[in-house]
């Protein structure tokens, strides 16, 4: 179904305590389990085509085609913001 992969950063991190990689490999299965890259793929795919419709529409003289293409990139923006925001991939503070 997918790969982990264990950085030699980490695994300097989590040592030989076998719980802490249990933990860390359990999260990060979750995430292949979830396809949680899958999802993020497809979240663009259909943020980029949106933004394409909208750019032919405005483009063939729709102006109400510039408030929904500022509207879709602004939204697009600020969510792929949060979805980075609470990704797991920020540093994590031990002990």
């Amino acid at each position: 179904m997918g790969k982990v992969y264990v950085t030699s950063g980490i695994a300097k991190l989590l040592k030989e305590d076998r719980g802490v990689w249990a933990a860390v490999l359990g999260h990060e299965i979750g995430h292949t389990l979830g396809q949680h890259h899958y999802k993020t793929y497809l979240r663009a795919y259909r943020l980029q085509n949106q933004i394409i419709y909208y750019r032919i529409r405005e483009a063939k003289g729709d102006k109400s085609a510039t408030w929904f293409l500022l509207a879709i990139q602004l939204a697009g923006g600020l969510a792929s913001q949060n979805f980075r925001a609470t990704k797991s991939t920020r540093p994590t503070a031990w002990g």
